[in-house]
């Protein structure tokens, strides 16, 4: 997979919040608030839907319909598990490369 390039920050955030379990698009918005810390990463919820629409197309994460459309959740595909797993080794390597070269 080294020929991947780096996912983009929101994509990150978004399939990191599935990492528990499937989610529905408003238990996303309140993760990926709650795991930037202070709210450093504020999404509007159309935002994330729009993203979750690409995540699907790209096949990784799936939609599971409810009985209402407001009661669809999202979770992540074994092909997004992957990604998940080997952006994060990326950003593990880079942060490493950066405390290294800072002498941190």
């Amino acid at each position: 997979m080294s020929h991947l390039n780096p996912m983009e920050s929101i994509h990150f955030c978004i399939i990191l919040s599935l990492a528990e379990g499937p989610k529905s698009p408003a238990a996303i918005h309140r993760q990926v608030r709650h795991d930037s810390g202070i709210h450093a990463v504020y999404l509007q919820l159309s935002t994330i839907c729009k993203v979750l629409q690409k995540l699907e197309q790209r096949q990784m994460v799936e939609k599971s319909a409810g009985p209402h459309t407001r009661s669809s959740t999202y979770e992540l595909t074994a092909h997004g598990r992957r990604l998940l797993k080997f952006e994060t080794n990326r950003l593990t390597a880079a942060c490493q490369l950066a405390g290294a070269r800072l002498s941190i």
